[in-house]
């Protein structure tokens, strides 16, 4: 059985992106520190599943989807850090 290449712009969601979908609305429903649990878990999954990308995509666009994403998250993550 031969496969049929092509330029792959999305997959079935790996554990990583599963663990975001998951986490990311969780942190709204939940209060507290489970709310802030939840939104760290998102964002540690984001990083891992943007390297992924950047270091595993299977073409130019996954590569850069990662890169956006990976500054995104970091900008997110440093928006949200008091002095």
């Amino acid at each position: 059985m031969s496969e049929k290449k092509g330029f792959v712009i999305a997959q079935f969601p790996n554990k990583w992106l599963w663990i975001m979908i998951i986490s990311w609305p969780l942190s709204y429903f939940l209060t507290d520190d489970y709310a802030h649990l939840a939104k760290s878990v998102f964002y540690v999954a984001a990083v891992i599943w943007a390297y992924e990308e950047i270091v595993r995509g299977v073409n130019w666009f996954r590569n850069l989807l990662g890169v956006v994403v990976m500054v995104i998250v970091i900008a997110g993550i440093a928006g949200g850090l008091k002095p």
